[in-house]
């Protein structure tokens, strides 16, 4: 059984993100493992670590594992956060191993995102500014998934990352670990990068080459040969097409009326994950929503949705893709944050 933790910006004595080297790889230790089981806080403040290990350390380097004991690979995250990408430290880069023999090091061929492709790793952009300047944070984890959004200029830049296990459809899939990054390193006023989701392609067709889809899994779905594959993910809400009408400027459907949106029903679905033309699982605990919720703020909670259990609770999070304020391809992810995942 795993359970759901919440850590959030706001909460009393959290760690700070900012555009300066190892920030977020100081707040994924803390949240993820913490110190004696604690992430941050003390008394009827302290928050619980989301229960993962530390299999490495160097500064401002980080590689975790998640929990074989909860049901997890045990796969390697490995965070670098030495601002060494052209953005310097208003991006940490992401990698993950089924095995490493030390922070720098996997063993073996199995890596993901594609070394060919991203030869760093994928990008996950903290801040726009390389200042001290205190960013906007969410981290929704359980032994075995950690979600991630950060609100990287305090305005319409809020990008959405994962990394862990995914509920894959393959049985007995050993090879079932991913990563969620951006798709391009940053730039000002680039739009490609402030969001990791989306998908304007069809359902079961997503871009599988270059670097337009920033999610990889370990391996391809027969487990059989070393190297990662590209997947895609179908947010509803997002895109320059809209998959539920065919419209374009595609934002969701409305709830009730063009008039209206948000004043009726909200629909969600999982998260799926699509890969060599089939649907390979979905991201565990995460929903897209099928409805325009553009005007949502991040961080609003959901209580009982339709068609998923009593007592959920899902943590609406936006993630946009355009630097101007554009809000038409805001897609709309949704968390569980009260039930098990």
């Amino acid at each position: 059984m795993t359970t759901t933790r919440v850590f959030q910006s706001t909460d009393t004595s959290a760690p700070v993100l900012t555009g300066q080297v190892g920030s977020l790889a100081a707040l994924l230790e803390a949240c993820l493992v913490g110190v004696g089981g604690v992430a941050y806080g003390s008394g009827g403040t302290a928050k619980t670590a989301a229960g993962w290990t530390l299999a490495f350390t160097a500064t401002n380097k980080r590689a975790f594992r998640n929990s074989v004991a909860a049901g997890g690979t045990g796969h390697y995250f490995r965070i670098d956060d030495t601002g060494g990408t052209a953005a310097g430290a208003r991006e940490a880069v992401l990698k993950g191993y089924v095995s490493m023999s030390d922070v720098d090091t996997g063993v073996g061929s199995d890596i993901m995102p594609d070394a060919t492709l991203y030869p760093s790793g994928g990008w996950i952009l903290k801040s726009d500014t390389a200042t001290s300047t205190a960013r906007a944070w969410r981290i929704i984890a359980d032994e075995i998934s950690c979600h991630l959004w950060v609100s990287a200029d305090g305005g319409f830049s809020q990008g959405f990352h994962s990394f862990g296990d995914l509920a894959s459809e393959v049985p007995g899939d050993n090879y079932r670990s991913y990563v969620l990054y951006q798709a391009s390193v940053w730039s000002s006023g680039s739009n490609a990068s402030r969001v990791a989701t989306g998908a304007a392609e069809t359902l079961l067709s997503p871009t599988t080459t270059a670097q337009s889809r920033g999610l990889s899994i370990m391996r391809a779905h027969a487990g059989v040969s070393a190297g990662s594959v590209q997947a895609g993910l179908p947010v509803f809400g997002r895109g320059s097409v809209n998959p539920l009408s065919g419209a374009s400027g595609g934002a969701g459907a409305p709830c009730t009326s063009a008039t209206s949106p948000g004043s009726g029903e909200r629909y969600f679905t999982p998260l799926l994950v699509c890969a060599e033309g089939m649907i390979r699982g979905r991201l565990r605990g995460v929903y897209s929503c099928l409805n325009d919720l553009r005007s949502v703020a991040s961080g609003t909670l959901q209580s009982s949705a339709s068609g998923l259990p009593a007592g959920s609770q899902l943590m609406l999070l936006q993630a946009c893709s355009s630097g101007a304020g554009n809000n038409s391809n805001v897609g709309t992810i949704a968390v569980e944050t009260a039930l098990a995942w």
